[in-house]
């Protein structure tokens, strides 16, 4: 028997449910500092010339050497024909978590905004450049042991290919023999699905996040029922497949999907797809318990509302 029609039914219950009353918690956790002290600057990787937006804490000079080595990074792998420029506000957002927030423009065989797994690695070697560069805003401040990884629908199926230690066109390059960077640790991607593909998480907590007027969000819950825990499926009321970008349908993406506008401000989703992002890698990659139990009480607040399990 399918499982697509009780899976369908699974969506409609969660997207059914009224959000709770807005919470206050969003703090980086411990040790860290008031979540406003957030910069960016644009780089360059220097693996392939491209350029990429970086979003970072930026402790004061006084207490900078309290972070030496401490923020992990978090490589977001772009939409297809959706340009770097269109995350600046969830980048801004998942840095407050703690995070060096990474989100590169890639060329790959199908063209330009086109990413591929191997993307992630290239970014991650990058920031440990800058680590060490005296002349970098990061210098100093990068965990270069430990990568998340974020994406948007093509991004996030090309993360979950690598995941799963697959390369295969259209998501990475068999010629370039990448393989899953060892350094990773969680997954928390948007709008996106397998596929089809039967994925293979092995121990790589994944979560993604959909909007309930986002035509693929019943092959997204899909995919969160294949995977193997820890997982969740996080769902954002009130958004489309674009609730993370700035604006809705950025110029050059595939917008021809049927789907409705969003029923919530465009500044305010893109803060909750961050914010949930935030906490599920918080959860895995920090091992921050208040994170950790805001992802797995299956609870409904703040607009959206959670399915997770944990073993």
């Amino acid at each position: 028997m399918s499982i697509r029609p009780l899976l369908i039914g699974a969506l409609a219950a969660v997207f059914s449910l009224q959000a709770a009353a807005e919470t206050k918690w969003s703090t980086p956790g411990k040790r860290t500092f008031p979540t406003h002290q957030i910069s960016s600057f644009r780089t360059m990787i220097e693996a392939t010339g491209e350029e990429a937006d970086v979003y970072h804490p930026a402790p004061p000079a006084k207490k900078r050497s309290l972070y030496t080595d401490r923020f992990p990074v978090v490589v977001m792998l772009q939409g297809a024909r959706v340009d770097r420029d269109y995350y600046s506000s969830f980048g801004m957002h998942l840095a407050r978590y703690g995070f060096v927030v990474v989100i590169p423009n890639n060329t790959s065989p199908l063209g330009e905004n086109f990413t591929e797994g191997v993307v992630m690695q290239e970014a991650l070697e990058q920031m440990r450049l800058e680590n060490g560069d005296p002349d970098s805003p990061v210098y100093g401040l990068v965990d270069g042991s430990k990568l998340g990884i974020s994406g948007h629908s093509f991004g996030g199926a090309a993360a979950l290919y690598t995941i799963t230690g697959i390369c295969g066109f259209p998501f990475c390059n068999p010629a370039s023999g990448f393989t899953r960077p060892p350094e990773l640790k969680a997954a928390a991607l948007v709008g996106t699905s397998s596929r089809g593909l039967d994925i293979d998480s092995a121990g790589i907590p994944v979560a993604i996040t959909s909007g309930d007027e986002d035509s693929g969000s019943a092959e997204g819950l899909e995919t969160y029922a294949t995977l193997e825990p820890p997982k969740a499926f996080i769902a954002v009321h009130g958004t489309n497949h674009f609730g993370m970008t700035d604006i809705d349908a950025p110029p050059g993406a595939n917008a021809d999907r049927g789907e409705p506008e969003q029923i919530i401000p465009q500044a305010i989703s893109a803060h909750r797809y961050a914010r949930w992002s935030g906490l599920f890698l918080r959860a895995h990659i920090y091992n921050d318990k208040r994170a950790w139990r805001r992802i797995y009480r299956n609870a409904n607040h703040d607009g959206v509302t959670v399915l997770s399990q944990y073993k």
